[in-house]
């Protein structure tokens, strides 16, 4: 259990951290492309939210697996 808790905290302090920049480097800037040649804060707002994605995801992928390792802890084996 203990390499799905690494990458769980791994994953949410990716997350955490990624949403707390974004939040402080770019406040009120949506990373949408609506322009023609686009700014820095802009590309620093679009890279922050992919950080903050892949955090995300993979912290709702690492809890899936490690539910279904739980369960499949509490399930007797099968029979042959």
């Amino acid at each position: 259990m203990r390499p799905y808790l690494k990458a769980f905290l791994f994953f949410a302090m990716l997350f955490a951290a990624s949403h707390v920049v974004r939040l402080i480097v770019t406040p009120g800037v949506a990373p949408v492309a609506d322009n023609e040649q686009p700014t820095l804060k802009f590309l620093s707002a679009f890279v922050l939210k992919s950080l903050e994605n892949i955090g995300l995801y993979g912290t709702v992928i690492v809890l899936l697996f490690g539910v279904g390792w739980l369960l499949s802890n509490f399930l007797p084996p099968a029979r042959r």
